[in-house]
């Protein structure tokens, strides 16, 4: 059984109780319930639980409407652009232009400059 290997001797212990054996006693404790203190237990986990899905059902649809309303907004704002009313001043939506060096005359390039003259 791993539990009663030797302890490692960097780890030390605190002298209270595993989590192992702080599942046991829960579970021990709860076996000696009856029914009718159970149903109460159950009851308050129904009642969370019932909580619980309400609280994702409506912060699901929150975002969902938001998600919504960050596209409408995109939308709208790339129609007027479309149709001249709104000037882009966001250049990170545009493309970088690329530079191809089939363009570049590179005997241009390495021609020396010539000398500045003076005045």
């Amino acid at each position: 059984v791993p539990s009663e290997k030797k302890r490692r001797p960097h780890r030390k212990t605190h002298g209270k109780v595993s989590f192992r054996e702080l599942a046991q006693m829960v579970g021990q404790r709860w076996k000696r319930l009856s029914n009718e203190q159970r149903k109460h237990y159950q009851d308050l986990a129904d009642v969370d639980m019932k909580r619980h899905k309400e609280a994702m059902e409506k912060y699901y649809r929150k975002q969902s409407e938001s998600k919504k309303h960050d596209l409408s907004e995109i939308e709208k704002q790339e129609g007027l652009e479309k149709q001249g009313g709104i000037e882009d001043d966001d250049n990170s939506r545009k493309p970088t232009p690329v530079i191809n060096s089939s363009f570049i005359d590179h005997e241009e390039i390495e021609k020396p400059l010539s000398p500045a003259k003076s005045v």
